[in-house]
């Protein structure tokens, strides 16, 4: 039997809480991210998936009990021992067959903070309580034109933030993490600059500095974006024996945490990855890539890039300029304060995890 028995829902044992998530096996991040502040609520919870193949993947992350449930066994979940609220991480379609009992609160997380439609998607509004890390979270609905209650929001910060580094560290090894999104994000918009990483490497490397090298983990499902992230590591892979600089990329990229990543680096180069957001949080300095979009109206459209560069893909002469910018002067660190007091509030809590455990706790009431 792949998962556990689901009679054991159904005792005396109560379970408040149920997590679904829907994705493919190199989505289990997005269930990852979430854990530790799950956990932090002390509250009983199971986690649910319509994907056999997630198991073994979840078991990894969790001791708690994982379920595989067929469409003709989710109306049983409604008996539940103790249930009331009900966990979402992403946007998955099969989410609607668990919202539509209206006699639990549906609380959805994401797994990021990020200017991408999904963040803003007229969808979202079935939720019970939509989780998001400031004000940023909120007003992007409205400046996209999607009308959700306000009493639907909840501010929570971002808690897996709390083992992230603010500033860069006196005497750090200039370090450059260059982490695009993937291309398949969203239907009629191009997000991401994965196409045009090798020059931001090659710029790098003339100036030499170390390079972190860390796509979307959807990227290497793409055999045109594999070639892209294969040529990046060969350049990086020739300059590590060359110089002996300390790249990391590939398994020594992505097998460390992304707030590992982000400490590791002193600038970075994005787009509308939900890295971006993240490292916000750092007040490092960064460049962003627009594009389909002229910089000024890339920097109009997202709030969080008045606290970094902005590079126009259409002029990608300009690449060696924004790199050489980006790593050897900072004059917006002031923007990024006011940036990041609006995408998060209250950045300098020293218990992140706080508000979102108040908040999980406040749904079960």
């Amino acid at each position: 039997m792949v998962g556990d028995n689901l009679a054991q829902l159904f005792g005396e044992k109560k379970f408040p809480l149920g997590v679904f998530i829907d994705a493919p096996a190199k989505g289990i991040y997005q269930l990852k991210m979430w854990l530790p502040s799950l956990e932090a609520t002390g509250e009983n919870f199971f986690i649910v998936s319509h994907r056999p193949e997630l198991v073994s993947e979840i078991r990894k992350l969790s001791k708690r009990p994982v379920f595989v449930v067929s469409d003709s066994e989710i109306e049983s979940l409604a008996n539940v021992t103790g249930l009331k609220t009900w966990i979402y991480i992403n946007n998955s379609r099969p989410n609607s067959s668990y919202v539509r009992f209206p006699q639990f609160t549906h609380v959805q997380l994401m797994h990021g903070d990020s200017e991408k439609t999904a963040s803003y998607t007229p969808v979202n509004g079935m939720y019970s309580k939509l989780f998001v890390a400031g004000q940023a979270g909120i007003d992007r609905y409205e400046r996209n034109g999607v009308a959700v209650a306000k009493e639907k929001f909840v501010k929570v910060g971002r808690p897996q933030l709390s083992n992230l580094e603010v500033g860069a560290s006196l005497g750090a090894k200039p370090t450059l993490l260059i982490c695009p999104t993937w291309g398949g994000s969203a239907e009629g918009d191009v997000y991401s600059s994965l196409a045009l990483t090798p020059q931001f490497v090659e710029s790098a490397l003339k100036l030499g500095v170390r390079v972190v090298y860390r796509p979307h983990p959807y990227s290497f499902r793409s055999a045109a974006d594999l070639s892209i992230i294969n040529e990046v590591h060969r350049l990086l892979a020739a300059d590590n024996q060359l110089n002996l600089r300390g790249h990391l990329f590939g398994a020594a990229a992505t097998d460390i945490s992304e707030a590992e990543a982000i400490n590791l680096s002193t600038a970075m180069i994005s787009d509308i990855s939900g890295i971006v957001s993240d490292w916000l949080f750092s007040l490092k300095p960064y460049l962003l890539v627009s594009m389909d979009h002229s910089a000024k109206v890339f920097t109009s459209r997202y709030p969080v890039a008045k606290g970094g560069l902005v590079l126009d893909s259409q002029k990608a002469k300009a690449i060696e300029e924004k790199v050489e910018a980006l790593l050897q002067k900072d004059a917006l660190l002031g923007e990024r304060k006011i940036m990041r007091e609006y995408y998060f509030e209250g950045p300098n809590d020293k218990d992140l995890t706080k508000r979102f455990v108040a908040a999980i706790k406040a749904t079960l009431k």
